[in-house]
């Protein structure tokens, strides 16, 4: 029964791993943890998110990256999305999200805080700039991280768990386009 056991774990991890290899042209992996898959993201009759759990649903399950500083904003998609629709700029869209400083890799925000892994609505117009050029383009299902340099954050304002000209990476797992 171990042994079984054993075989139904190692047959995901392996292909998994194989993938990620074969991937590794197309995306840049070293930076990326694996995570935990705990439903289905195919679009179903139209409504996106009706067999959506969240990726990024423990706290541990997310690879925190540092950096010292970030120059203009970047994006690498971590998961690909699915599905033709993609989100356009100003769109309200539902997505989870972590967020953390470059430099320290401390985490100052997550849509995890209220316990639900459901996600955030948010108009890409009431956010910062950051989001409102990282976000487009990405497809149901997608995670995506984000550099943002942080002109393109909170620039000189101190947010309390944001201190002031500080670079920010987000993770950003989306769950529905709204509009």
């Amino acid at each position: 029964m171990r042994s079984v056991k054993i075989l139904v774990f190692l047959i995901p991890v392996l292909g998994l791993a194989a993938f990620l290899i074969l991937s590794s042209n197309s995306v840049d992996n070293k930076n990326y943890t694996p995570y935990e898959s705990t439903g289905d993201i195919s679009p179903d009759n139209g409504n996106e998110s009706a067999a959506f759990e969240s990726r990024l649903v423990n706290e541990g399950d997310f690879a925190k990256e540092t950096r010292d500083s970030i120059a203009e904003i970047e994006t690498e998609t971590l998961l690909e999305g699915v599905g033709e629709k993609v989100v356009q700029k100003g769109d309200t869209v539902v997505a989870n999200y972590r967020g953390w400083l470059a430099s320290t890799g401390e985490e100052f925000d997550s849509s995890f805080k209220n316990g639900s892994s459901d996600g955030v609505q948010f108009s890409l117009n009431g956010v910062i700039e950051g989001w409102q050029q990282g976000v487009p383009g990405m497809k149901i299902g997608e995670i995506r991280r984000i550099f943002i340099p942080s002109e393109l954050g909170y620039g000189d304002q101190d947010t309390g768990a944001i201190p002031a000209n500080s670079d920010l990476i987000f993770d950003v797992e989306l769950v529905k386009i709204v509009n």
